[in-house]
């Protein structure tokens, strides 16, 4: 074998045990993007609203809450 070939028999696994990784972090953090912006949240006034269209004085309030 080539010093090539022998290399990538050595790193072929793991290239594809980082890029299924990787797959799964884009896919965990896009699903925690997608029920946070779906979230309900108080703002000042006592009324519900989304969390995705709150001002940004309610989202931070929202965040250090919990």
């Amino acid at each position: 074998m080539t010093p090539i070939t022998e290399a990538l028999t050595y790193a072929a696994p793991l290239l594809i045990a980082l890029a299924y990784l990787w797959h799964r972090n884009a896919r965990l953090s896009r699903k925690l993007a997608n029920l946070r912006n779906t979230a309900w949240v108080r703002n000042s006034k006592g009324r519900l609203e989304r969390y995705a269209t709150a001002d940004a004085e309610t989202r931070a309030k929202a965040e250090t809450e919990h």
